[in-house]
């Protein structure tokens, strides 16, 4: 469990983020414009790096860590914001998708899926 609590707060999920991928932080003004934003564009600022890392296997391995973490952590939050702000911009890459899916465990792999068949209309 990434976070143990009462429940996922917005800022608590941006600190998840940063601490994992502190780069993140270079795609905005100021650092604490990544805590004031909500999770959402903070984690698709994560999204964007996958799409440019595309070919980084090492990243990826990374991402794919901590992808996994988030669909198993359980908190609704966080796993909303998986498949909006990351799933849906790296499912529009059906290579990347592939790529990443082989990745992940069975959680985050059915989350992904799902976002493949019902924005994409893809069978997966």
């Amino acid at each position: 469990m990434l976070y143990r609590g009462a429940g996922m707060d917005t800022e608590t999920a941006v600190t998840l983020l940063v601490n994992r991928f502190p780069e993140v932080l270079a795609r905005v003004e100021s650092p604490q414009d990544a805590f004031t934003a909500s999770p959402y564009l903070a984690y698709s600022l994560l999204a964007q790096d996958i799409i440019e890392k595309k070919e980084d296997d090492h990243f990826l391995n990374n991402v794919s860590s901590f992808i996994n973490e988030l669909a198993e952590d359980g908190d609704a939050l966080l796993e909303e914001v998986l498949v909006v702000s990351i799933f849906e911009r790296v499912a529009e890459d059906e290579s990347l998708a592939d790529k990443l899916k082989v990745k992940l465990r069975e959680k985050a792999k059915i989350l992904m899926k799902r976002v493949e068949k019902d924005y994409f209309g893809r069978a997966t």
